[in-house]
């Protein structure tokens, strides 16, 4: 479902970077890049539906 969510995203033109963190405070993080909020928002959603767990978001518009 991850790699749905990440195929979906890369489709509407989202570029999606997956990130394995080593440690103990994450295992996983994506770094979404694309002019559409909404895209992005959805793109988290599809990643939480998926079963992940959300810890943090942060969204930059420059």
């Amino acid at each position: 479902a991850v790699e749905a969510a990440v195929g979906k995203a890369v489709a509407e033109g989202l570029q999606v970077v997956p990130v394995a963190v080593l440690g103990h405070k994450a295992d996983l993080a994506f770094m979404a890049l694309g002019p559409d909020w909404w895209q992005l928002k959805a793109f988290q959603t599809a990643v939480t539906d998926a079963g992940l767990v959300l810890v943090d978001s942060y969204v930059s518009l420059t």
